[in-house]
């Protein structure tokens, strides 16, 4: 039966009315206005098309098969993040001390560490953009930057740092898109029908005020990408869960197919969207529970290969995980071989006190020892001897140059110790170090640039999609807001996004280059292009004359009051001299309160000596002012 909708049922979820929808999640996992579907009666399943299903299904399916060996290799690869080895080393004997190489494990948490150590920086080049992009570009800057930390504070971690994750981890980013614009929340209903506020409604509300579009980066584990010439045209989601964490996660619409089942059941899940449709069904299920039309053609989700290329035919290649070449080498499990062998004879020999005891011959073998306390008599017959072995060359030197070997391949294959921050030792000159950290940082180029590029192409639907929308937006919940017509909002908007590794001795090596720069190229050119976190030349500029005026007119404030105070001190000191050659106190301008006492008989002032200066009268007290 083929789909009916109507302009009724799209202002509806899933069997539920407008006033309990789901408001939180992602677009497309979730159900809301944003993914209108059919109504649904209560105890049924929505209407479809069976033959449109039926594709769309093989569709996902086919996806599933081409990303085969991709999956295997990203279960593998699983191990280095969580430590937890996929073919564990058998403990023979209880002497056996088993020891995994920390050396990959290592690599991919400092290149994440190093990578996502500064946040995402928005601009809008200026050589790249229209004149209507540059004339909003210090707002829309302002709004990517607000709206990308915003997500990150509703999802509980920075998605940069996610996304950085995903890009050494996989090989590619998938961030998925939520326009909260389409979503009204509604204030929660009473018993009785009347509405009231909560806690649960203000934190939604806040999160809606400061963000109208929500980034989240998704598992690449669990994303089956299909490309066209334009980008993204289908993406199917397929992942593990169980019934109750699916009932919590589609709360509100009715799943026929979870009726009867535990909630701690383990359930796999397919959510799939493309240009037309987009339809959610549990494997098992002959039927979807959720149906939408994408009357608006767009798909959320953006999908980039940040090591690889895809000019290879076979799906599962074109992504290349930053510990690839040293996991297939095989290189980790023979290190962990060598470490746990050289540990276990540690344990066994070299950490174990050895006797050598020597008897005349034909005696017996047997040791005598009488403890008495903490002392210990040993008796002995003559010619009879027991003394210390010391465990010299327990260890083969082969197995300490195995572990170096590896140790240098795996930093080839993946980035040097030297990059992480690991010393060189303090006969190393400076140059050398400096070098060292600089070169080492060249395998992490790719990863940092087609990060920015996912985020880029992230924000830049994200604006398209609230472009579309027509709505006012109104960025900021606390602070200035920022508020745009989507109509000023070009379609060739292009967002340039740069995760820079920020280090001490980077920030001198920049104030070095810029300094070096002055003169030869134009200002504009070294703020886009070699200082960080400046953001639009123009709006900078404009902030530094408006500092400029501002210590000027300031400067000058200052001066005139310097003026006026030494023209003040300068008429004081001239009425003091009048005042004392005339013998008269200076009038006083402010009258006493009370009355003042009769005056006393004064002593006629002495007559100077010839030479000597005259001797004025003593000064009234001032009250302080």
């Amino acid at each position: 039966m083929p789909v009916k909708y109507t302009k009724s049922n799209k202002a509806k979820s899933v069997g539920i009315p407008a006033t309990k929808r789901t408001k939180t999640g992602p677009a497309f996992v979730r159900p809301g206005p944003s993914v209108p579907a059919v109504v649904q009666p209560e105890g049924s399943y929505p209407e479809y098309d069976e033959a449109q299903f039926q594709d769309f299904k093989q569709l996902g399916e086919t996806l599933k098969g081409e990303y085969k060996e991709r999956d295997i290799l990203l279960d593998e690869m699983e191990q280095y993040w969580s430590m937890i080895p996929l073919h564990p080393i058998p403990k023979d004997t209880d002497e056996t001390a088993i020891t995994y190489d920390t050396n990959m494990t290592n690599r991919l948490m400092g290149a994440h560490r190093l990578l996502s150590a500064t946040e995402p920086e928005f601009s809008l080049p200026s050589d790249i953009s229209s004149p209507e992009v540059i004339a909003i570009a210090s707002d829309l800057e302002r709004a990517a930057k607000m709206m990308w930390q915003a997500s990150g504070k509703i999802k509980g971690y920075p998605q940069e740092k996610e996304a950085v994750l995903m890009a050494l981890h996989t090989g590619q980013v998938d961030i998925a898109l939520t326009n909260l614009m389409l979503d009204p929340l509604q204030k929660p209903r009473d018993k009785n029908g009347e509405e009231y506020e909560n806690v649960a409604y203000w934190r939604k509300m806040a999160a809606m005020q400061s963000t109208p579009m929500l980034f989240e980066v998704w598992n690449t584990r669990q994303g089956y990408v299909l490309r066209d010439k334009f980008g993204v045209q289908a993406y199917f989601r397929y992942y593990q869960t169980t019934c109750g964490e699916l009932k919590a996660e589609w709360e509100g619409t009715y799943i026929p197919f979870l009726q009867g089942k535990k909630p701690t059941e383990k359930i796999r899940v397919w959510d799939g969207i493309s240009e037309k449709i987009r339809e959610v069904w549990i494997e098992g299920d002959a039927r979807p529970f959720y149906v939408w039309e994408n009357t608006k053609g767009i798909v959320p989700i953006v999908s980039q290969v940040t090591e690889g290329s895809l000019l290879f035919d076979k799906r599962d290649l074109q992504a290349r995980p930053f510990l690839y070449t040293a996991h297939k080498s095989g290189i980790p499990q023979h290190q962990s071989l060598a470490l746990t062998a050289m540990y276990t004879i540690v344990k066994a020999i070299a950490m174990t006190a050895m006797l050598k005891h020597t008897s005349p011959q034909g005696e017996d073998l047997a040791i005598r020892i009488n403890s008495m306390g903490p002392i210990s008599v040993i008796e002995q017959k003559f010619g009879e001897n027991l003394e210390f072995v010391l465990s010299k060359g327990a260890i083969d030197p082969a197995i300490p140059l195995l572990l170096q070997t590896g140790d240098q391949q795996i930093g080839e294959s993946t980035i040097y110790a030297q990059a992480l921050g690991e010393p060189l030792g303090a006969s190393a000159p400076f140059s050398m170090v400096a070098l060292l950290h600089q070169a080492g940082r060249l395998p992490l180029t790719n990863p940092k640039i087609l990060t920015g590029w996912a985020i880029a192409s992230a924000m830049q639907l994200g604006f398209l999609w609230l472009k579309a929308e027509g709505k006012m937006i109104t960025l900021g919940s606390m602070g200035p807001e920022i508020k745009f017509n989507p109509s000023q909002i070009p379609a060739n908007i292009q967002f340039n996004v740069k995760l820079d590794i920020d280090l001490p001795q980077d920030m001198r090596e920049i104030a070095g280059a810029v300094g070096a720069f002055k003169g030869m190229v134009s200002d504009r050119w070294i703020r886009e292009n070699l200082m960080r976190g400046v953001g639009q030349s123009e709006s900078m500029q404009e902030e530094i004359w408006t500092e400029q005026m501002s210590n000027l007119m300031a400067q000058q404030l200052y001066q005139q009051m310097q003026l006026a105070q030494q023209q003040q001190a300068q008429a004081a000191a001239q009425a003091q001299g009048q005042a004392g050659q005339s013998g008269v106190a200076p009038i006083e301008s402010e009258q006493p309160t009370t009355p003042p006492a009769p005056p006393e008989e004064e002593a006629p002032p002495e007559t100077p000596e010839p030479g000597e200066a005259p001797v004025r009268p003593a000064q009234p007290y001032r009250p302080l002012r």
